[in-house]
């Protein structure tokens, strides 16, 4: 377990780097002033450092030098931001705060795309290409861009339309028998209308080893997007995109990295080591062909804007779009899982519309106002393939089997154990969980939700003064969440019965002395006997042990249910922002935050209201930053101070079945500092740097269920469960550490760039960045922690201009960093993680016409 008395301060460095940028130096020229960023962090069109927001701004240009191509990429480079992609599921956090990787659980950093909110967190797996800018806005957003933005928002905007005809190639091949070809063409179609079509196709090559199946690691991306820009006049326009993405896993991320019982010790040849081999695999039911999951999403946005009478403008943004992600999946990363996905594929359609009016920002009081309406659609799609498959029977028969041996053996000898093992041979289909998609005959699928919105926001800006501006914004929300649940609906066992059936004595015998030639040498009849004797033991007055399956999760056959929860929030924020100069810029913000409710598709008890949903959370955030251009423009040096309180958090944890679940557990706290500085020491070197300093713990707790690991560890140490379960506290952890997951205490970043002519007609870039990420916690109760990473990335590039044409060598993770970026309890005490993607490198071509 990690020492957090003595957690590394290395990017101490960042802060020297930040403070040289805001300290006394000679007056710069004009000439080497920082080119501004414009925003629309708060919907209007802004400078970045007029905008009292935390935030992270990335062009399309900074991606391509910075190697940044999806947004986990993003945040290892971006302050607070942490994304992690485990394979099936993906995770965001800002600021400590992020989603529980469940399927149906939306997440707390909202995603938009062109002003579109994308809900579920693996639709930030799609990459990054073409891109305008990226905005990352730390703290709660709840005003301006509603629910499920409590930690934050990423607002993504495309490449548009340009009225002059460009084009663009890009061919780039590496390491890992990885390629990517991108390029768009855009210009004018006929007066008025202009076009933009833009392709991607990529592909990464596996990159673990796997033993016993197919490799993993590999991923293999294509997509197009192509968009119109129609401009009648000076005062409307148009802009309309679609979009089709298609991303898939080949192979599984996920490998065994420790094994501290020894649950695999008679494994033959198993290795553990966190290195780039793998051992995962299945048998029977738990066999995957292709392993890995695809996941795609068409898109669909109209954004029109009006300029009316007053220099007030009209905006109105219609959005749709539908997703699907088939899984394939071993979820418990071992040679034989207790937990496959199998062709599993969940579909979301979404639609929303957004109207508003923008005052003119030239006057002493200006506005934005609007109303907001969207409609939420997730089901599965039933399919005869499609099923989870969850092997129950190692939380009851390793025990049945011990007892029964400690009894047949004074009475039968060494053949006693050869019985009692006959009793899981016979028996262990029927604790083998199989879970549907839905009922393909019907037509039914397994989930059907519908999340139905409506808001109304404001937000205006009174200008006391040239210096003192106050902002004042709500939004109020209404929302219902649907659900139909077909929870035990089309349960059944391994053996093709419904969930509940259990063998007979007889049945029992047949199995256990086809697999065990020992036995069937004996009566069948003195087995039946014996069998029959264990079937009628009762586990508690008047429940026999063939009742078993039915107390582990809801019986087949159960009637598919529907319930729905309603909230409705007012979510307000205020700002006060001073302008000691036309060059500093300091703001004190006060903002709450809302995430909605939702339910557990993944409960597998019989059905009630308890555990089945869950309620929203809250938050109220408290920031004090300031935005300063220093040196003649040349250097920009920005802070934050932060605090934020959470109510009623959402967590995700285990049920004593070994179903995950989220429940509101506790209350936490998160604070902490960022820091970011840019300065262009001269005409060809421009430097920078961030750091953020999170302190995230929890506050308070109801008490939670144990892991298989937390009550293996706890065990050991001399506790006893036999009477009642492994219970924990968050905030009073036996780990000894009450922080929350995914919550670095340090992350850091420094860069530099060169850029200047060589000859005539070329130039010359040089970028070198290192990012530095503390280790942090991947599990709720703190045992598993991901590595501290350093991370080196670099690009050398050549650009012909008169040719317009450049070629580059990049390389990423040069120092071929193997940390963890997921480390949890694998199924049965086991340890599995995720290592981060080895060292890439490659050579691009581009082309611009």
């Amino acid at each position: 377990m990690p020492n957090h008395s003595q957690r590394r301060t290395l990017p101490i460095l960042t802060a020297i780097t930040v403070a040289m940028a805001a300290g006394p130096a000679p007056a710069q020229d004009n000439k080497l002033a920082l080119e501004e960023v414009i925003v629309t962090a708060q919907k209007r069109v802004q400078s970045a450092q007029d905008v009292p927001i935390a935030m992270t701004v990335e062009t399309g240009d900074t991606l391509q030098k910075k190697g940044i191509t999806t947004l986990e990429g993003l945040s290892y480079q971006t302050p607070s931001l942490y994304s992690q992609d485990g394979g099936r599921v993906s995770s965001l956090a800002i600021r400590g705060l992020g989603s529980p990787g469940l399927d149906t659980v939306e997440s707390s950093v909202g995603i938009y795309i062109d002003e579109i909110y994308f809900g579920r967190s693996r639709l930030s797996r799609n990459p990054l290409f073409d891109m305008e800018r990226i905005e990352v806005l730390r703290g709660p957003q709840g005003t301006l861009y509603g629910r499920n933005t409590i930690a934050g928002a990423i607002s993504m905007y495309t490449a548009r339309p340009t009225s002059e005809f460009e084009a663009r190639i890009l061919a780039e091949g590496g390491n890992l028998d990885s390629y990517k070809f991108e390029g768009y063409l855009s210009g004018p179609l006929i007066d008025g209308l202009s076009g933009r079509f833009a392709a991607l196709n990529s592909e990464r090559g596996t990159y673990l080893d796997n033993e016993i199946g197919p490799d993993g690691g590999g991923q293999d991306t294509e997509g197009y997007r192509g968009s119109l820009l129609w401009e009648p006049g000076d005062s409307f326009e148009v802009f309309a995109k679609y979009e089709h993405m298609n991303h898939e896993n080949e192979g599984i991320f996920d490998q065994l990295v420790s094994d501290p019982f020894g649950v695999w010790a008679d494994y033959p040849g198993i290795d553990l080591k966190q290195d780039d081999n793998q051992q995962v695999g299945g048998t029977g039911l738990q066999s995957l062909r292709n392993p890995g999951g695809n996941f795609s999403s068409d898109s669909a946005a109209i954004d029109i804007t009006w300029d009316i009478a007053g220099d007030y403008r009209l905006r109105a943004v219609t959005g749709w779009t539908k997703y699907d992600a088939r899984s394939k999946d071993y979820i418990t990363a071992s040679p034989d899982d207790t937990l496959t996905i199998n062709g599993m594929t969940e579909r979301t359609e979404y639609w929303s519309q957004e109207l508003r009016i923008e005052s003119p920002a030239d006057r002493r009081f200006h506005f934005i106002a609007g109303g907001f309406v969207d409609n939420y659609d997730t089901f599965t799609i039933p399919r005869a393939n499609n099923f989870a498959s969850l092997n129950l029977g190692g939380q009851v028969l390793g025990p049945t089997v011990a007892g029964l041996e400690e009894a047949l053996v004074p009475i039968f000898g060494p053949i006693g154990v050869n019985i009692a093992n006959g009793y899981a041979t016979g028996t262990q289909e029927s604790f083998r969980l199989i879970t549907p998609s839905g009922d393909p005959v019907s037509g039914k699928s397994n989930l059907d939700q519908v999340i139905q919105t409506w808001s109304v926001f404001f937000e205006g800006t009174f200008e006391f003064s040239d210096k003192w501006h106050g902002v004042i914004g709500v939004r109020y929300l209404e929302e219902e969440n649907s659900v139909k649940l077909a929870k035990g609906t089309y349960y059944r066992n391994g053996d093709g019965l419904p969930w509940g059936a259990f063998p007979t004595g007889s049945e029992i015998t047949a199995a256990a002395q086809a697999a065990d030639p020992a036995l069937a040498a004996l009566p069948a009849a003195l087995l039946d006997q014996v069998y029959d004797g264990v079937n009628a033991n009762e586990i508690a007055p008047g429940v026999p042990f063939t009742s078993l399956p039915l107390l582990i999760a809801a019986p087949g056959g159960t009637p598919r249910a529907s319930d729905s929860i309603e909230d409705e929030q007012v979510i307000p924020s205020g700002k006060l922002q001073y302008f000691h100069s036309d060059d500093s810029m300091f703001y004190l913000t006060v903002a709450t935050g809302f995430k909605a409710g939702g339910f557990n598709s993944s409960n597998i008890n019989t059905y009630s209201r308890e555990g089945d949903s869950f309620d929203s959370e809250d938050a109220l955030s408290v920031e004090v930053g300031g935005k300063l251009t220093l040196l003649d423009g040349s250097a920009q040096f920005n802070f934050a101070v932060f605090r934020t309180e959470f109510d009623d958090l959402q967590v995700s944890t285990i049920t004593p079945q070994g179903a995950a679940t989220v429940l509101n557990a506790s209350g936490a706290i998160t604070q902490g500092i960022e820091l970011d500085a840019t300065w262009r020491l001269t005409d060809a070197i421009t430097v920078g740097g961030a750091y953020a300093y999170l302190d995230a713990e929890y506050d308070d707790s109801d008490e939670l269920f144990c892991g298989g690991y937390q009550q293996r560890i706890r065990e050991e140490a001399g506790e006893d469960f036999s009477q009642s379960p492994c219970t924990f506290l968050l905030d009073d952890q036996p780990s000894g550490s009450d922080e929350l997951q995914r919550a670095p205490e340090h992350t850091a970043s420094l860069w530099g760039e060169y850029f200047a002519p060589v000859s005539g007609a070329m130039d010359l870039q040089v970028y070198g960045g290192v990012t530095y990420r503390d280790e942090s916690s991947t599990s709720l109760d703190n045992y598993f922690y991901a590595d501290d990473l350093t991370m080196f990335n670099g690009r050398i590039a050549l650009y012909h201009n008169p040719g317009q044409w450049s070629v580059a060598l990049f390389g990423n993770n040069l120092l071929d960093e193997d940390g963890l970026v997921l480390h949890q309890d694998n199924s049965g005490g086991a340890v599995k993680g995720i290592i981060t993607i080895p060292r890439t490198y490659g050579l691009q071509l581009v082309k611009q016409f």
